[in-house]
């Protein structure tokens, strides 16, 4: 809907009738995705953000020039990649992620990256069995 990650997560806080683990899957692309993990901290949640990209945006592959159009309304933009652009994107991605994740780490969340191409069966079964997640 066209409601924000932290109302949705007040929500869903508000609403559910207890505790226990609560599966976040979010590209996180909102601004307040700060204020609705802090939300989920105020129940007794076992949290673990899914944080979910695409391959094209883990790794883009473009080269020249062009306007990009935010799929959720937001204003076209326009550019000129070249690889000094992509790799100022890659750093800028690699620190947001390390960001979420140290957000994450110091509120008791786990934090995982899944790319989007990643088989479901391959994400439930071995990567949250993995992590402690799924016993």
């Amino acid at each position: 809907g066209s409601a924000g990650l932290a109302d949705a997560c007040r929500r869903y806080a508000q609403e559910a009738p207890r505790g226990g683990p609560l599966l976040l899957c979010s590209d996180l692309m909102d601004a307040g995705w700060q204020d609705a993990l802090k939300i989920l901290t105020t129940r007794s949640f076992e949290v673990t953000v899914l944080h979910m990209l695409a391959p094209q945006e883990l790794h883009p592959e473009l080269d020249g020039d062009f306007r990009l159009l935010d799929a959720e309304g937001g204003e076209p933009v326009e550019i000129s990649a070249d690889p000094q652009l992509m790799k100022r994107y890659e750093e800028q991605l690699h620190a947001w992620k390390a960001e979420i994740e140290r957000y994450c780490q110091g509120r008791n969340m786990n934090y995982i990256a899944v790319d989007t191409s990643t088989p479901i069966d391959d994400l439930v079964l071995s990567t949250l069995r993995q992590r402690g997640v799924l016993r």
